[in-house]
């Protein structure tokens, strides 16, 4: 029920009992018109202010006349119910009434922020209700640019000292290295995506039988032109050809050139938004060292967790090592080494658009094609070829696979579709998984991941992430 209240003038008091029931009905229906709220501000011996505010947070204030001053001016609000709230309002006109004002909107806004930080959906506005939506995983199409590193370093020098940046690599923010026994490494299953998921059957058709159907038709291509219209081909001797020899070859090709063609495609999508990033970095091999030695160097994969130099005290810190902590120089670069071969970085992303001097480039160019080398000789070649022999061999080691021989010039031919295919099939989706998993492409994404909060600039970047998406409603959140 609306309250009525009555003021003291210097005739009397009046009464306005009597005009309750109608000035409530008027309210409501003007609340349910308007949604306007007016105020009412007293003050010590002074003339009272109107203030209005709308829907949209305007304010607007007037003085009233004199003779209108015992006037009472009511707040009603509808609730839903048919019913009104009523809320009145005081503060005096002037410097006084200014300095009042200033502070109750300054507590309104604090309350409001304490309000908002309660819970995820109270900070976002009606229009922006659809952004929560990207607070779910799988985060697809969220750009959170890597920026230009010298310029970042420069920003960011005074508060965190000398940062040295990978070689090819604008992002600074590369390289955590945890204790070995974080609970933050991850898990080696892939975080993120599901069976029912986009990026599995991204992985599945794209990555895996799209690949393996264009790899066996490249491969049964240059077979043909080698050994359709050849004599006398055989298993292993050199002459005139060698299937054995060519089969060990097409590993160490396929792989250098698949690692180049599969970076550019899958950071792209990724950068892009078809597919969603690992919501962790994958291989969980952050435990190792990012860096050969303890000192920066431009071998290292970032600095994002170690100085060179503190630009405040002067004083030198070595870098994480994590699991290569106190060992020998031979034991940090092999773990290094493990690192940088097992997972994907920015740097494999040679085709990014801006931020890349062509020199960059260039490093990244050659970097993506030693990587795939590296994956050949560290985790492919030791198993595909020894296997492929094994099964090709004991069939056709004494045979003539050449023209008049076995097959008349074409079992060399599906020899080596067979292989290429099922190779593919195997190496690029693990590809592909290596730049989804990429460091800096997890952190693009999921700058509120725990892993990254920690980090230098975490929260900074965790701000930008929200001003972007519209979450941070101007609050700093």
């Amino acid at each position: 029920m609306t309250q009525a209240t009555s003021r003291e003038s210097s005739g009397g008091i009046a009464d306005q009992n009597a005009n309750e029931g109608g000035d409530a009905a008027a309210a409501g229906a003007g609340a349910g018109a308007e949604g306007a709220t007016r105020e009412r501000m007293h003050g010590q011996d002074s003339p009272l202010l109107e203030l209005t505010e709308t829907a949209t947070g305007t304010r607007e204030a007037s003085t009233l006349p004199t003779d209108k001053q015992a006037e009472q001016t009511e707040t009603r609000n509808g609730n839903g119910d048919g019913h009104a709230q009523t809320s009145k309002k005081i503060v005096p006109e002037g410097e006084a009434g200014q300095q009042q004002q200033q502070q109750e909107q300054q507590q309104e806004r604090a309350d409001a922020i304490d309000r908002q930080a309660t819970t995820l959906t109270s900070r976002l506005r009606a229009s922006e209700a659809d952004a929560e939506r990207l607070l779910r995983v799988p985060r697809r199409n969220i750009r959170m640019p890597n920026g230009n590193a010298e310029k970042q370093q420069q920003r960011n020098g005074d508060e965190v000292g000398t940062v040295v940046v990978a070689w090819g690599s604008p992002d600074i923010l590369s390289g955590i290295v945890l204790p070995a026994s974080s609970p933050l490494r991850g898990s080696w299953i892939p975080q993120g995506m599901t069976c029912a998921g986009r990026e599995f059957w991204y992985l599945l058709v794209m990555q895996g039988m799209g690949a393996a159907l264009i790899s066996g038709a490249i491969n049964f291509g240059i077979a043909v032109a080698c050994y359709k219209h050849q004599i006398g081909t055989r298993i292993w001797p050199f002459e005139p050809l060698t299937v054995a020899g060519d089969m060990g070859v097409t590993v160490i090709i396929q792989l250098v050139i698949s690692m180049l063609i599969t970076s550019a495609l899958v950071h792209a999508d990724v950068n892009a938004g078809p597919v969603a990033p690992l919501s962790h970095p994958w291989p969980p091999l952050l435990h190792l060292p990012s860096s050969p030695t303890p000192s920066p160097s431009i071998w290292g994969m970032g600095t994002g967790t170690g100085t060179s130099t503190s630009a405040a005290t002067g004083i030198g810190n070595a870098l994480e090592m994590g699991k290569a902590t106190g060992k020998s120089t031979t034991t940090c670069c092999f773990w290094w080494a493990i690192r940088s071969i097992c997972t994907g970085s920015e740097r494999d992303n040679w085709t990014q658009r801006g931020g890349l001097s062509l020199g960059g480039r260039m490093q990244r160019v050659l970097w993506c094609a030693a990587h795939g080398l590296l994956l050949c000789a560290l985790l492919t070649f030791w198993w595909a070829w020894p296997i492929a022999i094994a099964i090709v061999a004991p069939i056709y080691e004494h045979r003539d696979l050449g023209i008049g021989g076995s097959g008349n010039g074409w079992t060399p031919c599906f020899i080596k579709l067979i292989f290429g295919a099922l190779l593919a099939l195997l190496t690029n989706p693990f590809m592909a998984l290596l730049a989804m998993g990429a460091e800096y492409n997890v952190r693009r994404a999921y700058p509120d991941n725990p892993l990254f909060l920690a980090q230098p600039w975490g929260e900074e970047n965790l701000k930008r992430w929200k001003n972007e998406l519209g979450l941070g409603l101007g609050l700093g959140l």
